[in-house]
């Protein structure tokens, strides 16, 4: 199949390059079918998909196919697996550049929310600034929990936006199970993914739950039965997978959950 699949990309490179067009070819989820190869032990084929990639995604680039990698996981996590269990050197995306997908801007979320008050929605137009932001806000701007809660009103509460309902609705989606799909992904790819340090990882996000703000790294450190070099990278992982944001304080780290709707299911249902 890879012969096929590199022969069909060439030839519409060859078609690209001949018209003087572009074309992105988005690989999505390319990091978890990675990891199910792993899982399987198909070595070998995730090695060599990555290998293959790396090489002729530059020669066809030049003909105007340009490859975008996205993912639910971080290509790293799978990276630093083969690395750590079979000793695999290769770079395979030291030549890409990546981007995070950042949430939604207020002007932003009001427009998603725009569209979805048109199927159907009931709301007041003399305090609909108000309750847009309040959505936005607990919603944390991440488009996926704007559409949760419109789910909730739409389902519990007949269409009405107001302000008790958006107050119950986000009460629901941390505290009723069958909202929390979503949620429980965050404990179970530790699980997955990060298996030999998923327990220290939890202990680390259950003890910056517990606190009302950001914390220092040496208070983490101090409520955690592990070294602190152990610590320092499980820290540096949980940051660089997104889970948390840092920030440096007259010369210490802080850390706290990167989004707050996170931080309160994390607290409420798992610290």
């Amino acid at each position: 199949w890879k012969d096929i699949f590199f022969k069909l990309l060439e030839d519409i490179s060859n078609t690209l390059e001949k018209d003087n067009q572009k074309l992105i070819l988005i690989l999505d989820e390319l990091p978890i079918m990675l990891w199910d190869w792993y899982k399987a032990k198909r070595y070998d084929e995730a090695i060599e998909l990555l290998d293959i990639l790396r090489e002729r995604r530059q020669e066809l680039e030049q003909k105007g196919l340009r490859f975008i990698y996205c993912g639910s996981i971080g290509i790293k996590v799978i990276l630093q697996t083969l690395r750590d269990e079979l000793g695999y050197t290769g770079e395979p995306t030291n030549d890409m550049t990546e981007y995070n997908l950042k949430p939604f801007s207020i002007e932003e979320s009001k427009f998603l929310m725009e569209c979805y008050i048109l199927s159907g929605f009931l709301i007041d137009d003399a305090d609909k600034v108000k309750l847009l932001e309040k959505i936005h806000h607990f919603s944390n701007g991440l488009p996926f929990y704007i559409a949760k809660l419109f789910i909730i009103i739409q389902n519990e509460f007949d269409n009405k936006i107001t302000s008790e309902n958006i107050d119950r609705s986000y009460d629901l989606i941390l505290n009723d199970p069958k909202y929390q799909s979503a949620f429980k992904q965050l404990k179970e790819r530790l699980d997955t993914y990060y298996s030999k340090n998923a327990k220290l990882m939890i202990k680390v996000l259950s003890v910056i739950a517990k606190s009302t703000n950001e914390i220092k790294e040496s208070e983490i450190i101090s409520q955690i039965d592990d070294t602190d070099e152990d610590a320092k990278e499980i820290l540096y992982a949980l940051v660089e997978d997104h889970y948390l944001s840092r920030l440096t304080k007259e010369g210490e780290r802080t850390y706290n959950f990167k989004y707050q709707i996170f931080k309160e299911w994390w607290r409420i249902n798992i610290a």
